[in-house]
């Protein structure tokens, strides 16, 4: 027990491994710290000339990889020689990348990790005055070579990165653009940029009939009067609506119905609550969206019975915008992209980048988060040890007291029990800063990513049956003037038409062949004439945007995490002048 307690408040004693038991190996620790200094004094090169040592510049700062056998199979504990807390600068970030702390997530997360493992399994161990493995042992190091090229040949997916800036079909689309006449869209009430709804009061309602569980959320609109109660299932059918009714417009994702077997969980429910309260917002900021009737029958239809009434009439499928016709605007009119313009042929690969960006941008982001949880995993344990030694130093205070030692040695004890009390009150909110503000922003580009990607895959839709109908009209076209039976051309009868020159010129006689048909196909073009100048204008709306919220959001960040900088230095000069 005496040990036990001892080492409970030993800093060299305690580390992130300390709940995992140990395990016993019945090889010499020597023996093996002889074979790991064998292998990494000799550079990597000579291992195998395929492999640059470039690839690998971490193993050249390894003292000892002893600690990557340790940190790698984590039940040898005895092994560690050189623990994270042994080290006096234990904050450091070298304690959290270097030989002392060695990161799988160095190398492509858990991949080195595992690759390491297998490694180490193909080591042979020898006793003492037998011959024992060298680097030039092929046995070992040829499987160690094919992993480690397995690493270095993945394509990296920055290099599949390509320029996305919209600068040159801005220019494309606004030499080449052409107005057509649309739907003219009326103003409501809502159309007034002080209208504010507020969500609140969430809270589990259960269903006896169908025997579940949900949530109940209060929505009001002090201006107009409005109070309902929504449920999420009704913020799923508002954005589905808004979606067909308003294909290139930006409609703002939605945040998720739940995380595993958390949905009634306070801390969910009150992030959810915040993200349906940010979708709300950004409805009612777009001037455009908040004419539509059925944001408007979300907030204002209160009996139950009739909003869902309202939500089985008005369905995506009953008014998906799929003809240029469908489209509205204030006045009346819209601007399209001549697709007759050749410098738009290029125009889907550049959608094509824009959307691998994005996807790309999302898998590097959780490399990132990653390594966040893997940080607040260590913070954890960092504040536990801090906890722990304050309890130590409180528990020392009283050992002296009781036994009427010097007051001094009492003051200064006490002295460091307050410094280890705030130290740990310090990293609790530097920590929690850092989480919050990161995961907001990964967030808000993950989101305005989702909502990019979500109108350039409605748009290759449009793009494919365009071209689809295109090519069946051609074809047709091209049946019809090999024959030239005029009578199945199927012209408009109140069209002038010059009978000698259409059996003369080919691409007259196909402009006035198929009226109707080439009519659909003209209106499908426009359409996606249409999609391509607002995606083009949507994706440098949505880079500028990321960029202005980057930078508040970095702002913020450093107004939030400077009070706790100021309160390190307080508490280091405070613990000074006590002493």
């Amino acid at each position: 027990m005496e040990n036990s307690n001892e080492n409970k408040y030993d800093i060299s004693k305690s580390n992130f491994f300390a709940n995992i038991p140990e395990k016993n190996d019945n090889k010499p620790k020597n023996e093996i710290n002889d074979v790991s200094s064998q292998i990494i004094s000799t550079p990597l090169s000579n291992m195998n000339p395929q492999i640059s040592p470039t690839n690998f510049s971490n193993i050249n700062n390894m003292n000892n990889i002893s600690n990557i056998n340790n940190y790698n199979n984590i039940n040898n504990i005895n092994n560690i020689s050189n623990p994270p807390y042994s080290n006096s600068n234990f904050f450091s970030s070298q304690n959290f990348t270097s030989s002392n702390y060695y990161s799988p997530y160095q190398l492509n997360n858990n991949q080195y990790q595992n690759q390491n493992l297998n490694y180490q399994n193909n080591l042979n161990y020898y006793p003492p005055g037998q011959n024992q493995i060298t680097p030039q042992s092929p046995s070992f190091f040829q499987k160690v070579s094919e992993s480690a090229m397995n690493l270095i040949k993945k394509e990296d997916p920055l290099n599949l990165i390509t320029d996305i800036s919209p600068k040159f079909y801005e220019e494309i689309i606004e030499k080449s653009k052409k107005e057509i006449k649309c739907q003219a869209l009326e103003k409501n009430e809502m159309n007034d940029k002080e209208i504010k709804s507020i969500i609140s009061n969430p809270r589990k309602i259960n269903d006896s009939i169908l025997k579940n569980s949900y949530l109940i959320y209060d929505i009001t609109t002090p201006k107009l009067n409005w109070f309902v109660n929504r449920r999420y299932s009704d913020f799923i059918w508002l954005r589905e609506i808004l979606i067909s009714l308003f294909p290139t417009v930006l409609i703002p994702q939605l945040p998720k119905k739940k995380i595993g077997n958390r949905r009634f969980e306070e801390d969910f429910v009150e992030k959810r609550l915040k993200g349906l309260q940010n979708f709300l917002d950004e409805l009612l900021s777009n001037e455009i969206l908040k004419t539509a009737d059925p944001l408007k029958t979300f907030l204002s239809l209160s009996e139950r019975g009739f909003f869902e009434q309202q939500m089985k009439v008005l369905t995506p499928k009953n008014i998906t915008v799929d003809t240029i016709l469908g489209i509205k605007s204030f006045d009346g009119k819209i601007q399209v992209a001549d697709l007759e313009n050749e410098q738009l042929n290029n125009s889907k690969t550049y959608f094509a980048s824009v959307e691998n960006f994005f996807t790309v941008q999302e898998e590097e982001i959780k490399k990132i988060k990653i390594n966040l949880n893997e940080y607040n995993v260590h913070m954890v344990e960092v504040c536990k040890h801090l906890e722990e030694m304050e309890n130590g130093f409180n528990r020392l205070s009283q050992f002296y007291s009781k036994a009427n030692f010097d007051k001094d040695i009492c003051n200064v004890v006490e002295q460091y029990q307050i410094f280890f009390k705030n130290w740990k009150r310090i990293q609790i909110n530097q920590t929690s800063i850092i989480r919050n503000k990161l995961l907001e922003y990964f967030k808000y580009i993950k989101n305005k990513g989702l909502s990019l990607i979500e109108l350039i895959k409605k748009q290759n839709e449009v793009q494919n049956d365009y071209n689809k109908i295109k090519e069946e009209l051609m074809n047709k076209k091209e049946n019809y003037w090999k024959k030239m039976d005029i009578t199945k051309w199927e012209m408009n009868p109140m069209a002038q038409i010059d009978s000698a020159l259409l059996f003369r010129d080919k691409n007259y006689a196909f402009s006035k062949m198929c009226f109707q048909e080439t009519m659909i196909v003209n209106n499908k073009g426009d359409l996606l004439g249409y999609y391509y100048r607002n995606n083009i204008i949507n994706i440098n709306d949505v880079i500028k945007n990321i960029v202005k919220f980057s930078i508040d959001n970095l702002v913020k960040f450093s107004k939030e995490i400077e009070p706790t900088v100021t309160d390190v230095v307080n508490v280091w000069s405070n613990l000074a002048s006590n002493l």
